[in-house]
């Protein structure tokens, strides 16, 4: 008989990679028969864009004779988002994520093998694209993408502050087929000006990850935005962001870039307050107080009075590290900010640069007005990168 091979999963159209990926395998005569069919198992040859990469095998399970296999563990190595932003472009895109990044194309090709002789290719399933995201608690299998094709690819409340001399600010869009087509609009109390955007996107099911911060905007598009505006938004179809122009004066603003459940990138500025510190690393070694030179001399001290060292440093390194506060969050902003703390890709945008950092936050409290009135996030980050001082 054939093997019958059933995907357990819920059906979603967009399946994260990073769940269980599970097929069960059934062939009802020779699982069965274990002395006809000597040590029988099922066999699962894993393709990733059309070239195998790895071969599984199950033994059947005692009672029901199933196959399990399991390849999420597999499939997620060959997904590598990399974070390389553009400034800005014509239509604003600043880049494109999308095979090998955003998705991967898998397929499965089932077999068997029996006194010790092996058939491959018996059934095979599908083709089928797993996603760079993952899921909320609870929700096994699926994939929350499905709900944000021609959308943009965030799950933040669509109102946000920027100041105008802010360099990035990324939204991305994932269109299911077609052109990609929004508007962008300035305000004072009244409508300023308008400028379409079309864009024809490069790779079917990519996502197009935009910078529409205000510097951005106006380099495609001269004197877009102006000191005198109050706000700006970008529609896509009925849908609309807006972005509240604001200054401010006191403290340092820092820009981070972070990858979200979605599988893209997005922002959130840290306004308020910030503190740098460093850890400080030595090695050092120890001698006498005294020199003896090379004529019998001691000495305690130089001819001008310097002290001989007795312990020497000879390697001195520091590691950075950053305590940033946010403004006060709404209860919509604490459920979506988790997103950050959770991410394993975080960039802080410094002097032109995009800075790796990791957040070593180790816990989250997802706050209500009702409990706890308005509060802050407060994050706490690490350079990846150490400065050392003069070897010795």
């Amino acid at each position: 008989m054939a093997i019958v091979v059933t995907e357990v999963q819920n059906g979603s159209t967009y399946i994260s990679a990073h769940s269980d990926i599970m097929f069960t395998a059934y062939e009802a005569t020779k699982a069965a028969d274990p002395v006809t069919y000597e040590d029988y198992k099922y066999v699962c040859d894993i393709y990733v864009n059309g070239v195998v990469v790895t071969r599984l095998k199950a033994v059947p399970e005692p009672v029901s004779k199933h196959g399990l296999f399991n390849i999420s563990s597999i499939i997620r190595g060959y997904l590598e988002t990399v974070f390389d932003p553009a400034f800005s472009s014509a239509n604003l895109l600043s880049q494109v994520i999308g095979a090998d990044a955003f998705y991967v194309s898998v397929q499965c090709k089932f077999g068997e093998e029996y006194a010790g002789t092996l058939y491959t290719n018996l059934t095979v399933a599908t083709a089928v694209k797993y996603y760079n995201t993952y899921n909320k608690r609870g929700n096994y299998g699926s994939s929350l993408i499905g709900d944000y094709v021609n959308k943009f690819l965030t799950t933040r409340p669509m109102t946000d502050k920027i100041e105008f001399d802010a360099s990035y600010y990324f939204l991305s869009i994932l269109k299911s087929s077609g052109d990609i087509e929004f508007e962008i609009k300035t305000y004072t109390n009244t409508l300023v000006d308008t400028q379409a955007v079309t864009l024809t996107p490069s790779e079917a099911g990519s996502v197009n990850m935009f910078n529409f911060a205000p510097q951005a905007i106006n380099d495609a598009f001269p004197g877009l935005i102006t000191y005198n505006l109050s706000y700006y938004t970008v529609t896509l179809d009925d849908i609309l962001f807006r972005l509240d122009l604001t200054c401010n004066h006191k403290y340092t603003t820092y820009a981070i870039h972070f990858l979200n459940q979605l599988g893209t990138f997005e922002t959130f500025f840290f306004r308020k307050v910030s503190r740098l510190s460093s850890d400080i690393e030595r090695k050092e070694f120890t001698q006498p107080a005294h020199r003896m030179s090379s004529t019998g001399v001691v000495t305690y001290a130089n001819a001008n009075g310097a002290l001989h060292e007795q312990s020497t440093i000879f390697a001195a390194r520091a590691k950075d590290k950053l305590t940033l506060n946010s403004d006060l969050l709404t209860d919509a902003e604490h459920v979506w900010i988790k997103q950050l703390i959770l991410s394993p890709m975080v960039y802080l945008e410094e002097n032109g640069q995009f800075r790796p950092v990791r957040i070593t936050n180790t816990n989250y409290e997802e706050r209500r007005y009702i409990n706890d009135k308005l509060t802050n996030l407060v994050i706490n980050i690490d350079f990846s990168d150490y400065v050392n001082a003069q070897y010795r």
